[in-house]
């Protein structure tokens, strides 16, 4: 009996303590993983920059900068050839008494030939045209001479009517380099003269676009590697500034009938033949 006495108490006294285990406060780690924001002054700024050209008039042209696209009227030519390798010089021919090409003669700007009928001849035409962007940019900018579009817009030739449109030459003199465009020339090389005693035939001119050349490639609108290389490769487009003197991409465009050219040999009779023709540019990124 007193034993029992004894273990009844004690199993109260465990029950209390089990229960007083079970109601306690649970205490884990906690954590906040939800924060907002207000935002304000939110801008959007647009990288891209247009070009912008202008054009004006050096020798022997009239430029019509009123519309959209500038129109350049040429004062009337005869056949000559320009060698723009250097400082760009125009040759023009001393013929023997037979009529026949006996040598050449540099022709001093304006490049006058003389005159018929009161109308004035010349041996070259030249104008400026002066490239840059609208804004300052985030992007680099290279320009180049697009041939293949600028073709569409040259007259068609047509053989027997109007050969001597296959002479037409175009070139086109940076600060560091240049290129000639022959846009209906049926020759496979273009020639030029380079010296007084050259032969009638010419040399080879080396930095030539015959009809019309492709364009450099593109990967996500960013010009691939050795774009630099292209023929029709003209430079960097400057940003515009805000302030100060303002930088600009200059070009040089010289137009000439080249006498080498396989078409251009005429008889005894005159010609007064009017061609048209575009020249079209395009820029691209670079970074």
């Amino acid at each position: 009996m007193k034993k029992s006495k004894i273990i009844v108490p004690a199993m109260g006294i465990l029950c209390l303590s089990m229960a007083a285990a079970v109601t306690g406060t649970v205490a884990w780690f906690t954590a906040s993983r939800v924060k907002s924001l207000t935002m304000s002054n939110i801008k959007v700024y647009n990288p891209e920059s247009s070009l912008v050209m202008n054009v004006s008039s050096i020798v022997n042209t009239i430029v019509d900068s009123s519309g959209e696209v500038p129109v350049v009227t040429h004062s009337p030519l005869r056949d000559a050839s320009v060698n723009l390798a250097s400082t760009p010089a125009v040759w023009g021919t001393n013929l023997a008494d037979d009529g026949t090409v006996e040598s050449f003669r540099s022709i001093a700007s304006p490049y006058a030939a003389g005159t018929i009928d009161t109308i004035d001849i010349f041996y070259a035409t030249s104008f400026k045209v002066s490239f840059n962007l609208n804004a300052t940019s985030g992007y680099n900018y290279e320009l180049f001479f697009d041939s293949a579009t600028s073709l569409n817009s040259v007259t068609a030739l047509t053989t027997g009517t109007n050969d001597v449109l296959s002479a037409l030459r175009i070139g086109v003199k940076t600060s560091s380099s240049y290129f000639v465009w022959a846009p209906r020339t049926v020759d496979a090389s273009v020639k030029k003269i380079t010296a007084a005693d050259d032969a009638a035939a010419g040399v080879a001119e080396s930095r030539a676009i015959i009809g019309s050349t492709a364009l450099p490639t593109t990967t996500d609108d960013v010009l691939d590697a050795g774009y630099t290389s292209n023929m029709g490769y003209i430079g960097e487009v400057p940003f515009k500034v805000t302030s100060g003197e303002q930088t600009t991409l200059d070009i040089t465009v010289f137009t000439w009938f080249e006498g080498t050219d396989s078409k251009c040999i005429q008889d005894s009779k005159g010609i007064e033949t009017a061609f048209a023709a575009g020249m079209t540019f395009k820029m691209f990124r670079s970074n």
